[in-house]
């Protein structure tokens, strides 16, 4: 890994850091709010989905780009006004409800922002930490250093790869949270044995897309070209709406295969329940019944060099009780098939 990580950086084809000047990327020669000299400056668009891309982006400048008199800062705006930066986090809901009953945003509201965010381990430390200080740029070293090895790791991202965190509101109003560069070493032993292993009693969406691609799809000799797990996209969104530019509508199947010269499109969810399957029938079916999405699939289909004649459609899900009398109700004319997995996950 050493020879590999040395042979990059003796590259010299990689960018100037002193010349990545946009709205999420800047360089500053001089701060003159933080008196600091050399700063380059990463702003993270989102909390959810792992806080990718700007995640990636902060270990590639910082490992190749930045040099021992560059002082990196990650970036965060919480603006009232907009979702996109709490969207698809586990306390999105919690957020949202304490965000729309304010006009202002105060220093407590920015850190706890942060701290359900990112769902931060004893995250309530942190929040006291940071609101009982009186300074705008507070250390948070001894938070860290007790919580390193539980922190997760979109958090930890940021503090090995920066070494400032500036919160804000969007509208001029910002906390810092600064600390120590120092090298700290995640110590998988000293979490303990925390996980208990227990007997799966219910099918997941997860289990569902699994199961599809290797009891299913392989055993039928069925080509799979891509998958979508629940919370983990899959790189090979389906684009409907091209004239909305970036704003548009990025679809994922949960299971996308081909067979010979036919194009299988698949949605799961995990047990039976009538409006969820009910939802993805309604979702997938519209790549038979309107026109941009039709166009949109030979679009995706040509981009990966995919020959098709017929696209196949179907949902996957457990089976229950409640599912003979409910697939009468769900618009079973919708789709070509139904993949139902049996309660023992040994047939389907």
């Amino acid at each position: 890994m050493n020879t590999w990580t040395n042979s990059l950086k003796s590259l010299n084809q990689f960018e100037d850091i002193q010349a990545i000047n946009s709205s999420r990327t800047y360089f500053d020669f001089y701060n003159k709010k933080l008196k600091i000299r050399n700063l380059f400056t990463l702003k993270i668009n989102r909390m959810g989905h792992a806080m990718d891309p700007e995640r990636g982006m902060l270990v590639y400048y910082n490992t190749f780009l930045c040099d021992a008199d560059t002082t990196v800062m990650s970036k965060f705006v919480f603006n009232p006004s907009k979702k996109s930066w709490y969207k698809d986090t586990p306390k999105e809901n919690e957020i949202y409800n304490q965000l729309k009953h304010k006009d202002t945003l105060t220093k407590s509201d920015l850190i706890t922002f942060l701290v359900k965010g990112l769902s931060l381990i004893n995250g309530d430390d942190l929040i006291d930490l940071v609101t009982n200080s009186s300074e705008n740029l507070v250390s948070i070293d001894s938070y860290i250093d007790d919580n390193y090895n539980r922190i997760n790791n979109s958090f930890r991202t940021i503090i090995d790869h920066s070494s400032i965190l500036e919160i804000g509101d969007g509208n001029g109003f910002e906390i810092h949270l600064k600390w120590s560069s120092k090298n700290r070493d995640f110590k998988l032993e000293s979490l303990g044995t925390n996980t208990r292993l227990l007997e799966r009693k219910n099918l997941s969406e997860d289990d569902v897309t699994y199961i599809t691609i290797h009891n299913v799809f392989k055993e039928n000799e069925i080509n799979n070209i891509s998958v979508s797990y629940p919370g983990a996209q899959s790189d090979t969104p389906i684009l409907p709406e091209p004239e909305m530019g970036r704003r548009q509508k990025r679809i994922y199947i949960d299971n996308v295969a081909i067979k010979n010269d036919t194009l299988i499109f698949q949605e799961n969810k995990g047990r039976f329940r009538k409006s969820d399957i009910k939802s993805d029938v309604e979702k997938i079916s519209e790549f038979k019944t309107d026109p941009n999405y039709k166009v949109a699939v030979k679009k995706f289909a040509n981009d990966l060099s995919l020959n098709f004649d017929e696209l196949i459609i179907g949902v996957g899900f457990g089976e229950s009780s409640s599912m003979i009398k409910g697939l009468s109700d769900i618009g079973i004319d919708k789709v070509d098939y139904f993949l139902i997995i049996s309660e023992d996950l040994l047939t389907w």
